[in-house]
Parts: C-alpha cells; structure tokens; sequence
C-alpha cells in the first residue's frame, strides 16, 4: 500500500485499526476525527502529520516499490528503537509496507530559523552547547550490537568521490588514515538546519529524520554542524563566490562560534582532519578555490 494522499493514509489507519495490529500504541478508535496533512511527497519518501484530538503524529512511508530505500527503513527503525531521549517516540512500524509511525515533537523551530533570529550571542551559545551535548549522546553509543544495516555510506563509496574530483583527490591518504581512527559510534549523517529542532522555551535540542543513520566516524557529524553555523550566522553566504575578503565581525564571530562548539563537544581531536573530512563532504557544492580559503580560515 503507497500513502500518496490523505486520504490512503486514512484508509491505512482504518486496515490498521480493522487489523489490530499489535505494536501500535495509538488510540484509533474515532477515525473519523484524525485530520491529515501532507508534509512531503517525493519520490522517495511519503510523509504525513495526522492529529487526532491533541495528540499529533507524523507517518513516514519509505517507497516499498523502490527496493533501494528498504535500508534507509531500516536505519530510522533501529535508530529509533535505541529509544534516544531527544529524537522522536516511535509509536508503530510497519515493516512490510515500510511504514513508521512517531510522536510529533511539539513547539520546536529548526536550529537554522533560531540562529538567524537569535539576536544574543549568549542565546546562540545555549543552542550550540545544547547541540553539542546531544552529539556526545549519539556519539557515544559504541556498543550497537542491534544496528545491524549495511553502511549507506561505506569507504569505497567516499574513495570513488575523492578520485573523481581532482581539487581533492590529494586528500585520499589523508582521508583514509583519519576512517581508520576509532572510536566510531552512531552516526546521523544528515544533520542539516531543518532536522535539528530547537525548544522554543527552553533552547532544548531534539533532532529528527534518522535514516541516514549508521555506525561511522563522527567528524561528519561534527563537519554537518560546523556547516549550519556558517550558513545561518554570517551574513554573506559564506562559501559563495564572489564574496568580499575574509574579514570582518561576521567572519570573526562565526569563527567564534565554532571553536565553540568543538569546545562544547569536548573535541580532542585534529582540527586538520576534520578540515579535511569538511573539504571532501561539500566539495560537489561550492567553487574552488575560495571553499577551501575559507575553511582553512574557520578551522585554523
């Protein structure tokens, strides 16, 4: 069964609720009260909000019609069984139509609207050393004997990146000496401005949209972070070309921020390596050579 409108997701929760269908916390006895609203419909995954009284959740169909999203599935299923505090309550999941069903998190902005608008750098810092915080959680989580998918996202898959670029191909040896290094932990990997959510009272962080998700090295963690700090606080896009000098208050203060950051997150490691790590990750997406000036810049 595909959710490509509201009206199949009603008709799944009424197979749901006919079926009854052990697993599912949710209470479905007044269907005719559940309202619907389409968040996404792409061509990889169906995403729905439905409410019913004050409760809202939000049902997220990986295309079972398209075998290549079956690990994706897989990796929200597992992250979210690790019951971690600060993502979403998974309340039902449908493994033969790849269907999850979660809490909806409430009152809570994506960190890019709340950087951009937070005029207090005190009130940023809170967002960032909340931010922080919980990726020492995720990161921490070694022993994942349970999260048994495939790497989405394995060496050969970066190695073949890197020798197709030439303005990183140099990085290769590097790149592959800083994969070996341990520990690894549990990895989001997809950690932009719209999947981390900030508390609109509290500054608290929760962050949503774990299918990405796997054991791997956390500086891409880190690097993701570090990115949305740069776009949403300078006040020039900063890896645009042209772009005035590398000088000034923004740049001073976005610099700023991210030692911040790596301080907050107790980061011992090589800021050289996860220089690197930054330089391979967002090659594809800017221009050669002001990208590179300006991480060497912010990471120095």
């Amino acid at each position: 069964m595909l959710l490509l409108s509201k009206y199949t997701v009603l008709e799944y929760l009424l197979w749901l609720k006919t079926n009854n269908f052990s697993g599912c916390d949710m209470s479905l006895e007044q269907l005719e009260s559940i309202k619907v609203r389409e968040v996404e419909s792409g061509t990889q995954n169906l995403v729905f909000e439905f409410s019913q009284n004050l409760e809202k959740y939000i049902i997220k169909q990986f295309r079972p019609d398209l075998n290549e999203r079956k690990p994706y599935f897989v990796s929200e299923r597992e992250a979210l069984n690790l019951e971690i505090p600060f993502a979403p309550i998974l309340v039902f999941c449908d493994e033969l139509n790849q269907v999850i069903i979660t809490q909806k998190i409430p009152s809570q902005d994506p960190i890019s609207i709340v950087i951009v608008e937070e005029n207090s750098d005190d009130s940023i810092k809170k967002v960032i050393d909340n931010t922080a915080k919980k990726l020492i959680e995720i990161h921490q989580k070694l022993d994942l004997k349970a999260y048994s998918n495939n790497q989405k996202f394995p060496l050969e898959k970066w190695e073949t990146k890197i020798k197709s670029n030439y303005d990183v191909s140099s990085l290769l040896s590097d790149f592959q000496r800083i994969w070996k290094q341990q520990p690894w932990g549990l990895v989001h990997h997809d950690l932009n401005g719209a999947n981390v959510l900030v508390d609109n009272n509290s500054s608290d962080i929760s962050i949503i949209d774990w299918e990405m998700s796997e054991i791997g090295h956390p500086y891409f963690d880190l690097c993701a972070i570090i990115r949305i700090i740069c776009l949403c606080y300078h006040s020039d896009y900063p890896f645009d070309f042209p772009v005035p000098p590398i000088t000034g208050t923004a740049w001073t203060k976005t610099k700023e921020f991210i030692n911040y950051f790596l301080e907050c997150y107790e980061f011992a490691g090589n800021k050289d390596d996860l220089k690197i790590i930054f330089k391979v990750l967002y090659c594809d997406l800017y221009r050669i050579p002001h990208f590179f000036n300006v991480v060497n810049y912010l990471f120095n």
